[in-house]
Formats: C-alpha cells, structure tokens, sequence
C-alpha cells in the first residue's frame, strides 16, 4: 500500500520501464481512504468539510450536526463515501465536530483512528473543555493543540448590545427536551457569548 496516490502513480510509472529482459507479472498497489478534515474558518464564515466517511448515513448526520453546532458558519460538504473507513469511526466523525465548533478557528483531521484538533479557543475554560474531549467507536485524539488568544478589547454599552444581538441573530441557545439542561449542541454559541461578555467589563448583562 503506497501512503498516497501521487506515490503510487510514481511507483507504476518506475516499474513500466524495467530493463530488458524483465517483465512485471502484476501489480496492485492500493492507497489509504483519504484522511477526513473539517476546517471552521470564522473569518471566511465557512466550515468545510472533505476526505472519506464510512457511509451515506455518517455523512447525513455530520452535516446535520455541523449545522446546528456551527451558528455563525456556511458548511461546505465534499466529503466522499469509501469502504476502507470503518463503520465504527462513524459516531467519532460526527462527534469530534463538538470540540472544533468550540474554537474560534481550527482544524480537526481524523484518519486510521487517529484524530487531530487544532485552533484557538475563547477562554481558558472552554480550552480546558476541548482538550479533555474523548470520542466513542476506537477513535482517540493524539493531539489537541488549542491555545488562547490575547483578549479582545473593551467596549462600550451600545457596542456590547450590538455585539449580543449580532450573535444571537446568527445562533440559538438550544436546552434538552423536556430539561432545563442546555443542549450541548449550543457549546458553540455560549463561548461566544462569554467572550463578548468578558469585553462588556462595565455592562450589565440580563438573561
């Protein structure tokens, strides 16, 4: 198996000129499913989503979930259906998207039961959060590099109402049916929140 097709094409292409008097019986060189990524780039407003899944019902429900973690961004799909991908990393697709919808902007790779998380998050307690996620099915992260940025500055009463609105104009804050409990789906948005309320020092702030 060659760690990609760009290799493997090389690999044919040397062995089609072997020297005279050599022949190739055969040759089958396979290349991995392609790793899975998700991009949220707050920024372009995008969220985009490539590689392989397992299956049609992994992708439905990814997108799915994409669109209610993430308020504030457009999802992009390309990902593509590839039997190499283990039914089982299907729930840590669709799950590892929590932590990435937390941070202001990052990268989650997810490829042989590895997952990769990087960005920057709102505040120390929701990098905290991010960087203990686990996910279900086999599938660990082997990196989570969130940092925290420099804090925003202040800003005043009518800038903080704005900001408030803003947000809320783009995300709702979902609860649990049937519960006082906030659906965890509705991460994305409250660390938002909290970070415009830490710029709003001298506001009061009714909910």
């Amino acid at each position: 198996e060659a760690p990609d097709a760009a290799t493997r094409d090389a690999v044919t292409k040397a062995l089609a000129g072997l020297p005279q008097g050599f022949k190739l019986g055969s040759l089958e060189i396979g290349v991995p499913a392609a790793p899975f990524r998700a991009v949220k780039d707050t920024a372009a407003g995008t969220l985009l989503l490539s590689g392989a899944v397992p299956d049609e019902a992994t992708r439905t429900a990814m997108v799915a979930a994409a669109k209610r973690r993430f308020f504030a961004e457009t999802v992009s799909d390309t990902t593509v259906v590839d039997a190499r991908v283990p039914a089982s990393a299907g729930p840590a697709l669709v799950a590892a998207l929590g932590p990435l919808s937390r941070l202001r902007s990052g990268l989650l790779t997810v490829s042989d039961g590895i997952a990769m998380l990087k960005g920057e998050a709102f505040y120390e307690q929701a990098a905290a959060a991010i960087r203990a996620a686990e996910l279900p099915g086999g599938v660990r992260f082997d990196t989570v590099a969130v940092n925290v940025g420099p804090p925003e500055p202040a800003i005043d009463g009518p800038g903080c109402q704005a900001l408030f609105q803003g947000l809320l104009s783009r995300g709702t804050i979902l609860f649990d049916s049937g519960k006082a409990t906030i659906d965890q789906d509705s991460a994305s948005i409250l660390d938002a929140l909290a970070a415009a309320a830490a710029r709003c020092p001298g506001a009061e702030i009714e909910i």
